[in-house]
C-alpha cells in the first residue's frame, strides 16, 4: 500500500511525489547507485593466486639451563657471633643468653628466639657492626635500668628513654662507636659483649 502525503503549504501546493520508486529526488547523497552495471570496472577486480600459507612461528628453544653446580652465593661470610666458649655462626644461629647469675650462653637456630625470650633470657643475633652489613648491631632493653630484650641488626639504634644501645668491638679499628661519640667498652650486663658507652 502506497502513503501519499499531503504537503500544506502557501498556494496550495499539490501533492509530492517525493517518496515513490522510481522518481530521482533531486538531492545528491553522495552514493553512486549501485544498480548500475557501469559501477564495477574489470581493473577493480584481481584474482589471487593460490598460495600455502607459512608457519611464521618461531622455533621453541627447548633447550634446559646450566645446571649450576657450584656453591650457593650467600655473600662475605659473617664472623660468629660470641656465645661463651662456642661462637655461633650467623644468620642461622643465634646465642640465647640467660639471666642466671653467672649467666649460661647456648648457640640456638635463629627461629628459636621467641623459645629463648620466653625462658627470660636474651636472644643474641649480632655482636658487633661486621655482623650487619649496612645496619647497626643495636640491643634493645626491657626499661633504662633493665636487662636486654634483644640484640639483633637494625636500620637506626635511637630512642628517647636509653632503651636503644649499639654493640661493639673493642678489637676494631676504626671503632664503630666513634660515630656517636661514644667509646667501646665491656658490657655489664652481657658478660663477654661490648657496649658503646
Amino acid at each position: 500500500m502506497l502513503l501519499s502525503l499531503g504537503v500544506a503549504g502557501c498556494g496550495g501546493a499539490g501533492e509530492s511525489n517525493l517518496l515513490q520508486p522510481g522518481r530521482d529526488s533531486g538531492f545528491d547523497t553522495g552514493m553512486e547507485d549501485v544498480r548500475s552495471p557501469d559501477v564495477i570496472q574489470a581493473h577493480d577486480v584481481v584474482t589471487m593466486p593460490d598460495v600455502a600459507l607459512k608457519d611464521v612461528t618461531p622455533p621453541m628453544d627447548t633447550t634446559p639451563p646450566p645446571v649450576d653446580t657450584g656453591p650457593p652465593d650467600t655473600g662475605p661470610k659473617l664472623p660468629p657471633v660470641f656465645c661463651g666458649a662456642s661462637p655461633c655462626d650467623i644468620p642461622g644461629e643465634q646465642c640465647c643468653v640467660s639471666s642466671d647469675t653467672p649467666a649460661t650462653y647456648t648457640c640456638q637456630p635463629a627461629g628459636d628466639y621467641k623459645t629463648c625470650i620466653g625462658a627470660g633470657s636474651t636472644p643474641v643475633f649480632c655482636d658487633e657492626a661486621a655482623d650487619c652489613p649496612g645496619q647497626i648491631c643495636c640491643g634493645t632493653k626491657t626499661s633504662a635500668y633493665g636487662t636486654y630484650y634483644a640484640v639483633s641488626c637494625e636500620t637506626t639504634c635511637e630512642s628517647t628513654n636509653n632503651t636503644k644501645i649499639v654493640f661493639c668491638n673493642p678489637a676494631v679499628t676504626p671503632d664503630s662507636c666513634i660515630p656517636f661519640s661514644l667509646t667501646c667498652k665491656p658490657s655489664t650486663i652481657l658478660i663477654g659483649l661490648s657496649v658503646c658507652n
